[in-house]
């Protein structure tokens, strides 16, 4: 008989321990199962399993159905939304699931689906059942010396929420993944701002662990950036959420600082899995090895990129980054240009640094020949809200046209 670690479902209307592991075994054994049998092959949409005590009401629906198709046989002996342990409902869910007497084998990690090279690594997203359609005005690829142009664009992706357990910590990040999405060995991170601006607090460190208060406003990115991504190719857009600490890359509250490599790994193979989940494609069989990556960072999200870079050093993952109007950052214009050796690096900004003297001396460091990209406020006048700024209009538009020219296709 099928192995669980307690009840699944909602027994008199309250839920019962519902373990996630446990949830998608039962899932699995109803989509096994014919409707005329009171199972849902073919029959649903196929939900992801939600957290602790927090089952699907289509499993739970799914539960109760089965459990009234077989009660008045007599093989079930009530009807209570709940499959225990050794149960009559899980044995007759065996029984005609064809499944094996022992633990059922699934996913990368054995016998739990969501243990990635040792980490916990669970979809929390309740909205992400379906993939979401959002539409965005964004700028076009901009011409020099001409006024910023915007155009409509469309994506389609699902909106994963990862919550992983590792070291002792909860780390949360996104994921916009295309329908369309066939090679998980390459992906683009995006890193979105500090989330202390100056005095403002936008999200605290006490939240993080549970993704909770201001977390929610830095969850924007990810359909705000995913809209672009998905509008240009079928590529996984990652949104690492960084509380401030993390801009040290040795620091705890940093999800790459041990194991990076293996964590970005373990997050591009639950995203596999969890599309496997809903569209009729394989899942993951082992761990995928990612072998490019671009990675992208919007103002002072810069501090988050730096120590991302840091930690990859050597990899040979990172095959270009994109700075996003750091320059915005008074601080950040005297600072020597830092790119990663042997790969491409763009900056886009509204700040043009000085030109250099008739020595050749200034006061501010140049960039690379060809890498940087001038905005001027005023060419951004007539795109985006009105109230927007041009930092802003620079961050969150101008992600779909760099990745029109992204060497990661």
């Amino acid at each position: 008989m099928t192995t669980l670690d307690g009840p699944v479902g909602r027994r008199n209307g309250v839920a019962v321990l519902s373990a996630p592991d446990d949830q998608r075994k039962i899932i699995d054994l109803l989509d096994r199962i014919g409707p005329s049998d009171g199972g849902q092959s073919g029959a649903w949409s196929k939900p992801s399993p939600g957290r602790r005590y927090a089952p699907p009401s289509a499993l739970v629906a799914a539960i109760k159905q089965f459990q009234q198709r077989w009660q008045p046989t007599g093989e079930i002996p009530k009807v209570d939304s709940v499959v225990d342990p050794n149960g009559k409902t899980l044995g007759k869910l065996d029984a005609l699931a064809g499944a094996p007497s022992g633990p059922l084998p699934v996913g990368p990690g054995g016998t739990n689906p969501e243990l990635i090279h040792g980490m916990l690594v669970e979809q929390m997203n309740p909205d992400a059942a379906v993939p979401v359609v959002e539409k965005k005005m964004v700028l076009a690829p901009f011409i020099p010396g001409m006024p910023a142009m915007q155009v409509p664009v469309v994506g389609v992706f699902y909106p994963f929420r990862f919550r992983i357990e590792k070291d002792g910590r909860n780390y949360w990040v996104g994921v916009a993944a295309s329908p369309l999405t066939s090679d998980f060995t390459q992906a683009q991170i995006f890193i979105h701002p500090t989330p202390t601006q100056g005095k403002v607090v936008v999200a605290t460190v006490g939240d993080y662990p549970r993704f909770a208060g201001g977390w929610n406003k830095i969850w924007r990115y990810l359909p705000t950036i995913g809209t672009q991504m998905a509008a240009v190719r079928p590529t996984l857009l990652i949104v690492p959420f960084m509380p401030d600490p993390a801009r040290d890359p040795e620091s705890a509250w940093n999800m790459f600082s041990t194991r990076p490599v293996e964590t970005l790994s373990a997050i591009v193979t639950a995203t596999h899995r969890e599309m496997a989940a809903r569209l009729p494609i394989t899942g993951p069989r082992q761990p995928h090895k990612l072998q490019r990556i671009g990675v992208a960072s919007y103002s002072s999200g810069i501090y988050f990129q730096q120590a991302f870079l840091n930690l990859f050093a050597g990899t040979g993952l990172v095959a270009e980054t994109f700075d996003f109007d750091s320059r915005w950052i008074v601080r950040e214009r005297k600072k020597p240009w830092v790119w990663t050796t042997n790969a491409r690096a763009t900056w886009i900004s509204q700040w043009a640094p000085p030109k250099p003297d008739s020595h050749g001396r200034s006061e501010y460091p140049q960039p690379p020949p060809g890498s940087f990209i001038h905005i001027p406020d005023k060419a951004l006048l007539r795109v985006g809200p009105p109230t927007a700024t041009a930092h802003g209009k620079i961050g969150n538009l101008s992600y779909h046209w760099m990745m029109l020219r992204s060497v990661i296709q």
